[in-house]
């Protein structure tokens, strides 16, 4: 999805720019910073500045075309060059199909986790944050749930080690007085290795395109250690470490899917 999104994104690009009026062909042309001009056109200025020698070498036909013209022009020149068609690099049918396997085998295995451990994220998220006065049409009470969800689980500020690991502590300790199925009764060797994992996720996990609080990261942290299939690598030091790169790969689908299991137990 994410990748769709980015392609109609640079496609409406190229569009505009195609369209560009004559004054900003010849200030882009001049080489000029282009402050005087209409947004967007100054930003686009600053990032295609340095085109001046192209429409030296290109001629006045590019300059027609458009802002455009002048970006796409080199581009299809050098593809359709012998030179570029000799020094291409040659990709088998074989290599592609790898690729494919590995892409599919990858999105298979993310799903799987997520379509698993949504339900215990969303539970361990329940108990921690109760949302108070759900009532109402069913329409009102997913946007409600869905908005409560977010400003618990989307952060504002950088998140700090000692608070995410306090948060682990929380959620557990919740987790136990309400008896949650594979959290209550979890070993102290599994606490702390849930606590040592989660205080070094301080990176860039984003849920909603945006970065994931430290409330986030502990309820992940918690429920993948909880994960009958996951549980036996907090055994040992390399093991722990493949969870984390687990968790920071899984994390941002994850919470996505244990949002909409939140939202849709409103129904």
């Amino acid at each position: 999805g994410h990748i769709d999104r980015l392609k109609e994104m640079l496609r409406g690009q190229l569009d505009v720019l195609a369209r560009a009026g004559n004054d900003v062909v010849r200030t882009i042309a001049r080489d000029d910073p282009g402050q005087r001009l209409q947004r967007p056109w100054p930003l686009v200025v600053a990032v295609t500045r340095g085109l001046g020698p192209l429409v030296d070498a290109l001629g006045g036909a590019a300059v027609d075309d458009g802002v455009g013209g002048l970006v796409r022009t080199p581009a299809a020149e050098r593809a359709s060059s012998p030179s570029a068609a000799a020094d291409a690099p040659v990709v088998r049918a074989s290599a592609l199909i790898t690729r494919a396997v590995v892409g599919a085998r990858d999105h298979d295995d993310g799903a799987a986790v997520a379509e698993r451990l949504a339900p215990r994220v969303a539970a361990l998220f329940t108990s921690c944050r109760p949302l108070a006065g759900d009532h109402g049409p069913a329409t009102l009470r997913r946007a409600r749930r869905r908005a409560h969800y977010e400003s618990a689980m989307l952060g504002t500020s950088a998140p700090q080690p000692a608070g995410i690991g306090s948060l682990v502590d929380d959620v557990i300790a919740v987790a136990g007085r309400l008896e949650i199925a594979g959290v209550h009764r979890m070993p102290r060797a599994h606490v702390d290795a849930a606590r040592a994992i989660a205080s070094r996720l301080t990176g860039n996990l984003c849920v909603h395109q945006r970065r994931a609080s430290e409330l986030a990261r502990a309820v992940v942290v918690v429920a993948m250690v909880a994960d009958p299939e996951l549980a036996g690598l907090v055994a040992r030091e390399s093991g722990r470490e493949a969870l984390r790169q687990t968790v920071e790969r899984h994390a941002g689908r994850l919470l996505s899917r244990a949002c909409l299991a939140y939202v849709d137990a409103a129904a």
